[in-house]
């Protein structure tokens, strides 16, 4: 969704939500300031409300992705703003004398535009709208909850990239969250995973998004996600050296095509997404929902075809950590 800033202000909201005769999960987004806004999501069925986990605020105004999940089994109701979870209602905890009746529910989408303020002809957008079966959903969503790199790791989705594993590095998953560590002394020392089960991408148009941020420890170096292949290298990450988020790409063996560095507090997560589109090989890059660029590589079906995607840390000093705590990889509809 996209809520126009040009016509709208603080009195007005953009509404996409579930609802069914007893309740609603919603998100919204509004205006806070000139060019700045917000989302907010709740749920509330039975009159038991839940607020959101996460807040974002201060965003600048630009295309936002929402997602409502359910578990047939639980009814828990999870809200994800650009693949972000920020809200959970689990009816089991919050209204356990109406549980039966919720799990009993059928919902309904609802797209709705409030309009409190001043503004004569508030305008709001709605691009894309897909409902269906989780497990039917065609993209990779890990919350890194449930195996281990120490001994336990689930390689039949991700592994070491050749040849960018130095010994005195790990990965390993804390608290649903991605964690990369790098230690020992020397530039260029690496760690990347290579997803092993999504080798298709980018054969046909994708998207690779991701949210990243580095430990408040590190001093110098990288978190980056991106795709890596004989052809090139297509970027996106946050540099604590340099504070800021950038994306580039560039041919191989050549300086980049395309390069573009925003401010950023490194310790802060910042959300990132790459699409690429087919049969042209044209990447375009997205830092915190903004369109920041774009850019072509070669085209040869060879070439294309030994792509892969990735996720690393680059040290450029004695400690690096970095986190991962999103990974959403699928077709680009």
């Amino acid at each position: 969704m996209y809520l126009d800033p040009e016509t709208t202000n603080s009195g007005t909201n953009l509404v996409i939500g579930l609802d069914n005769s007893n309740g609603y999960s919603l998100c919204h987004i509004s205006r806070t300031g000139n060019f700045a806004q917000q989302i907010i999501c709740y749920s509330e069925y039975y009159g038991k409300r839940v607020d959101a986990e996460l807040s974002i605020s201060g965003i600048l105004p630009g295309w936002h992705t929402l997602r409502f999940e359910i578990d047939p089994e639980t009814m828990t109701i999870l809200s994800l703003v650009d693949g972000r979870q920020v809200a959970s209602f689990n009816p089991k905890e919050v209204i356990p004398e109406h549980y039966n009746q919720l799990k009993q529910s059928t919902y309904g989408f609802s797209v709705i535009l409030h309009n409190y303020g001043p503004s004569k002809a508030p305008v709001g957008y709605i691009d894309y709208v897909r409902i269906g079966a989780i497990e039917d959903d065609p993209t990779i969503y890990d919350d890194f909850d449930n195996t281990s790199f120490k001994g336990k790791f689930d390689f039949s989705k991700w592994t070491y990239l050749e040849d960018h594993h130095n010994p005195d590095g790990s990965v390993y998953q804390e608290n649903g969250i991605l964690k990369f560590q790098q230690t020992g002394t020397g530039d260029d020392r690496w760690q990347f995973l290579e997803g092993t089960s999504v080798d298709f991408y980018p054969l046909t148009s994708a998207f690779f998004e991701s949210a990243l941020k580095l430990d408040p420890q590190a001093n110098g170096g990288d978190i980056q996600l991106g795709f890596v292949g004989a052809s090139g290298h297509v970027i996106c990450g946050v540099s604590g050296s340099e504070a800021s988020a950038y994306c580039w790409c560039n041919a191989s063996g050549s300086d980049p095509v395309f390069e573009e560095r925003v401010p950023a507090q490194s310790t802060s997560w910042h959300f990132f997404r790459i699409e690429v589109v087919q049969p042209a090989m044209e990447y375009k890059f997205y830092i915190d929902g903004n369109a920041i660029g774009s850019c072509s590589l070669p085209t040869s079906a060879g070439l294309r075809s030994t792509w892969i995607f990735n996720l690393g840390v680059w040290m450029q000093s004695k400690n690096v950590i970095g986190y991962v705590d999103y990974v959403h990889i699928g077709p680009l509809e």
